[in-house]
């Protein structure tokens, strides 16, 4: 079997995949102005798009769960990461780098993690103790 793919030629993420026949072609979906390719996998699961082929999305490798005392530190994280604390962007990283977060309240905060394609989107819980200090 073979599979036209559809992606959003933005994100490079596939939206939705079709099975070629005699109805449904190539040309039927670029008339129409999506950007696609044939594929002979039709599983767009947790995957991108790279020169017209699909490859695995990957995990950033971090815990899901932190306790920390006052900081936080993710080693190597990829290029291109946008950052968000408590759904809050803080910024995306020019290099890869480890990335160091010092907190000042004890409480329990949401680290996100995105960089699309290539990766899957990371949550972690970081969890800060009372022996935070200013």
């Amino acid at each position: 079997k073979m599979y036209i793919i559809i992606y959003n030629n933005e994100t490079m993420l596939p939206m939705y995949t079709a099975e070629k026949s005699h109805d449904v072609t190539l040309d039927f979906f670029k008339d129409r102005g999506e950007h696609c390719f044939e594929s002979e996998n039709g599983n767009i699961i947790n995957k991108y798009v790279k020169d017209e082929s699909l490859l695995d999305r990957k995990s950033f490798g971090y815990e899901r769960n932190y306790d920390v005392s006052n900081q936080l530190v993710l080693n190597d994280v990829p290029e291109g990461t946008t950052i968000f604390l408590d759904n809050v962007e803080q910024g995306i990283l020019e290099s890869t780098e480890d990335l160091e977060i010092d907190f000042e309240e004890v409480g329990t905060y949401e680290l996100k993690l995105v960089n699309i394609p290539e990766y899957l989107d990371s949550i972690i819980t970081v969890k800060v103790g009372n022996e935070v200090t200013s």
